[in-house]
């Protein structure tokens, strides 16, 4: 939390950072600072590679972590271009929360995505 004010308040990445990079170590195995570290970095960084391995070890914890799934997904979709992983981990998401809008959404940009390359291949 500290590194959310820290970011709301001055906008202050670099030392948000810090306090993000203190809390994962100091609690190596609590999920929600590790969600919130790979979603910071996500959001905040562009260090989608770092934010990558902290949702991972969400899963490690906790395989049915939907945000974390989600996110991986976004990260293959938007920085991979890679709509058949993230179509795979919308899946996985949506198994494990079927009615979760926010997978929903993703997965329907996903789609158009596909359907907007698809187009330009015949196109071409």
């Amino acid at each position: 939390e500290c590194a959310d004010v820290v970011m709301r308040g001055r906008g202050d990445t670099e030392t948000a950072d810090k306090f993000y990079q203190r809390a994962v170590q100091g609690f190596p195995r609590e999920e929600a600072i590790q969600f919130a570290y790979g979603c910071f970095l996500q959001e905040h960084t562009g260090d989608t590679a770092l934010a990558e391995v902290m949702y991972r070890k969400v899963l490690q914890t906790n395989p049915k972590h939907v945000g974390s799934i989600n996110n991986l997904g976004n990260i293959a979709l938007i920085d991979r271009n890679d709509t058949h992983a993230a179509e795979d981990l919308y899946h996985r998401a949506m198994e494990v929360q079927p009615n979760d809008l926010t997978v929903l959404s993703n997965y329907g940009l996903m789609l158009h995505k596909r359907a907007l390359q698809q187009h330009a291949n015949v196109s071409k």
